[in-house]
């Protein structure tokens, strides 16, 4: 026995159902956000290729395993990803030069640029209405992400 009373439970109930309500909602605007930046790299780019190329100029080149483990992805999605990138003209490849077999993989010069425009826009439009908030709300929104981060869902 927990020792809480049963109203006590379903006020926590109900605040963890908010919670949930909140997080899909949330998860629905960030996906919406990265189909309209894709659009803005190019017309044919689809938000997981966005997550890629994102991921791939914040961490610069590396190889499509190297990759593979940063996005926690399988390799032959992976692979697939990089093609339609390839194919876009997003990304380059290279031969890695400690091992024959392997390609370096690193966004393109115009690339880089187009996702530092769109993440410097993005950016300055949240510091903007995060500014508006009360004292000590944004850090506390940073502690509260960083423990949900933390969760093992």
């Amino acid at each position: 026995m927990t020792g809480e009373s049963p109203t006590t439970a379903r006020d926590v109930d109900a605040a963890i159902a908010s919670v949930e309500g909140e997080l899909s909602t949330l998860f629905t605007r960030v996906r919406a956000m990265m189909r309209s930046y894709a659009e803005r790299v190019h017309p044919e780019l689809t938000a997981a290729g966005y997550k890629t190329l994102s991921a791939l100029e914040r961490r610069g080149p590396v190889s499509s395993g190297a990759l593979a483990e940063l996005l926690e992805t399988d390799k032959s999605t992976l692979s697939r990803q990089i093609t339609a990138l390839d194919r876009l003209g997003l990304l380059s490849r290279s031969p890695d030069p400690a091992d024959g077999r392997s390609t370096i993989l690193s966004v393109t010069p115009e690339t880089a640029e187009r996702l530092r425009e769109i993440r410097s826009s993005d950016q300055a439009q949240l510091h903007e209405e995060l500014r508006g908030w009360g004292d000590g709300e944004v850090e506390q929104l940073g502690r509260l992400l960083h423990r949900i981060n933390a969760l093992e869902l």
